[in-house]
């Protein structure tokens, strides 16, 4: 379990921080954090109302790792990161939402995320809450909303209207073909 691992691989942690809190990575109050506590980790990110002290929680919004990370979530707040979309298609303030911090070494935060991930995922049934915050396959979806929603044109519009008809009308057939092998 992530958590009996967790005194081996944490140097130090943050508790829960305000998004709009968190201040520019370059300024003189992180550069003191980073000297502090060092640069690299995992994150979590959840809104005020999920929230918790235990480490692993069913509403944890979302779990990532960075060798940068004061700057990875301050991307969070400037709208740079992939979870940025998810808070935007559900309306969540940025006010709203918290961060909190495990510092690790380099080696140590790819691990630890993974453990964070696997042990959400044994207790849940997913890595994070807000899965389409991933910058995966999960998070396809809203990445598509977003890209959709840059169209400007009737034509563009009219393009990729065509194109997901035509792309669902092929799964839609895959998927009676894959029935029917069955029978």
């Amino acid at each position: 379990m992530v958590v009996k691992e967790l005194d081996k691989v944490v140097k130090s942690r943050l508790d829960w921080v305000r998004l709009t809190d968190i201040y520019n990575p370059i300024s003189k109050r992180m550069e003191a954090l980073v000297s502090e506590h060092g640069n690299c980790g995992v994150y979590q990110v959840c809104t005020t109302a999920d929230k918790s002290d235990e480490l692993l929680f069913p509403n944890l919004g979302y779990i990532g790792e960075s060798k940068s990370i004061f700057g990875r979530t301050y991307c969070l707040k400037i709208n740079k990161h992939n979870a940025c979309n998810y808070i935007k298609h559900n309306n969540i303030d940025l006010s709203d939402i918290w961060v909190r911090y495990f510092f690790t070494s380099p080696e140590d935060r790819q691990i630890l995320e993974r453990q964070m991930h696997e042990a959400m995922e044994k207790q849940h049934g997913y890595r994070f809450k807000w899965r389409e915050a991933s910058a995966g396959t999960d998070g396809s979806l809203l990445r598509l909303y977003e890209m959709i929603d840059k169209l400007n044109t009737r034509e563009d519009a009219e393009t990729v209207y065509r194109y997901v008809r035509e792309r669902c009308v092929e799964l839609y057939l895959d998927s009676l073909d894959t029935n029917s092998e069955g029978d």
